[in-house]
């Protein structure tokens, strides 16, 4: 039948999806090899899309978690459907379903390459960065078809790990990518580089629409309105706006997050909301937490930090930086706690702040850039 992907997947998803379904049901009752349906599904999920249509009609979709799995087409199709649905529920149920998929013994070569790494994902959401990591190099190595992807996921684990200068070597040698474009942007916001940031997720956003790759288009954009939101709040809004209408597209629950997160960094620092500005926390925090998403509640921590540094509210920047280290493990998101530092040095000048992560131009540069960042807000907000 040849590619699918090749035949359809550009132009016309839902046939890709209707492919799928049907082709994952006769495997299964047929008792058939995979053959296409694995370049299918790889078409499929390349692009953070996620629609609810991909529901093949195979015993234990969808129904009762309990049926015995006996052929590579309902291991498959049960994995797909648990990385389509898993926007919608907590990343700890998506990964024992995937668990049961590879446990199985019925997926081999790139169909259990494809599941394994959406199972990596899953433990690195919920904060097991060490087991994320090594199965990730492990599809990153031999050449595999997965290994650009868990390269990403690799590289992702690499800023959460504050390892700032590796990532920006290992990103220069990479070839000209959406994916690429995006993951720069993500290092340099946390340079408090901005310009660059914005520069890059633009670059991202704008490539991958020009490919077709929508889903990518909004995740970047959804990256974008984050990082614009420690600037002009006007700027910020703007960004917010478009990757709202991008997101109406696609369904990518961190996305979503990190909009509202953005909203509420542009609001960051106003004396007249600030009760309502951290009931707005809880309920991202409150959001992350039941979707397993341990990124998101502690970008949710650090968002609370920065307006309470606006604010010059050395207890409240305190408490998030508590709030956020008992949230991660394995020296992730340490970064995120060196700013917070920063912004309390500001407040309390003989606090020494250790820097473990590897900033690009130094700590104490980074330093600077970041204390500017609220410095700039107080006087945007003295004089709007």
């Amino acid at each position: 039948m040849g590619s699918v992907y090749e035949t359809y997947g550009a132009q016309d998803r839902q046939t890709l999806i209707d492919c799928l379904n049907q082709g994952l049901e006769l495997a299964h009752e047929r008792r058939l090899g995979l053959g296409w349906l694995v370049d299918a599904a790889y078409g499929f999920t390349a692009d953070h899309v996620w629609e609810g249509t991909l529901r093949p009609r195979v015993p234990g979709v969808g129904g009762d978690p309990d049926v015995p799995l006996t052929t590579a087409g309902q291991a498959f199709a049960l994995a797909l459907v648990a990385v389509v649905e898993r926007q919608h529920m907590h990343r700890r149920v998506t990964e024992r379903a995937l668990e049961r998929c590879l446990d199985a013994d019925l997926l081999s070569g790139e169909a259990y390459d494809l599941v394994s790494y959406f199972h990596a994902e899953c433990a690195r959401d919920l904060g097991r960065f060490t087991e994320s990591e090594a199965e990730l190099r492990a599809l990153a190595d031999g050449g595999r078809r997965i290994s650009d992807t868990a390269m990403k996921g690799l590289l992702h684990l690499r800023r959460r790990a504050g390892q700032f200068r590796a990532l920006h070597a290992d990103l220069e040698a990479l070839p000209p990518a959406p994916v690429w474009s995006r993951l720069a942007g993500d290092l340099w916001w946390t340079q408090a580089c901005f310009d660059r940031a914005d520069e890059c997720y633009l670059t991202a956003r704008d490539l991958a629409w020009s490919r077709g790759a929508v889903g990518e288009s909004a995740l970047s954009e959804a990256c974008r309105a984050f990082a614009s939101g420690f600037g002009s709040p006007a700027y910020a809004a703007r960004t917010v706006e478009s990757a709202r209408e991008l997101l109406t597209a696609v369904d990518i629950t961190w996305a979503e997050i990190q909009v509202i997160l953005a909203a509420l960094l542009a609001d960051a620092g106003k004396a007249d909301a600030d009760g309502e500005f951290h009931a707005r926390c809880d309920e991202v925090v409150a959001k992350s937490r039941s979707a397993g998403l341990s990124s998101s509640a502690a970008y949710a921590e650090f968002t609370r930090a920065f307006h309470a540094a606006v604010r010059r509210d050395p207890s409240v920047m305190s408490v998030a930086s508590d709030n956020l280290a008992a949230q991660v493990d394995s020296g992730q998101f340490t970064y995120l706690l060196e700013i917070i530092d920063f912004w309390l040095a500001e407040r309390e000048p003989h606090r020494q702040t250790v820097s473990v992560s590897d900033w690009i131009d130094s700590a104490q540069g980074t330093a600077a850039r970041w204390r500017e960042v609220v410095e700039q807000r107080r006087v945007h907000l003295a004089h709007p």
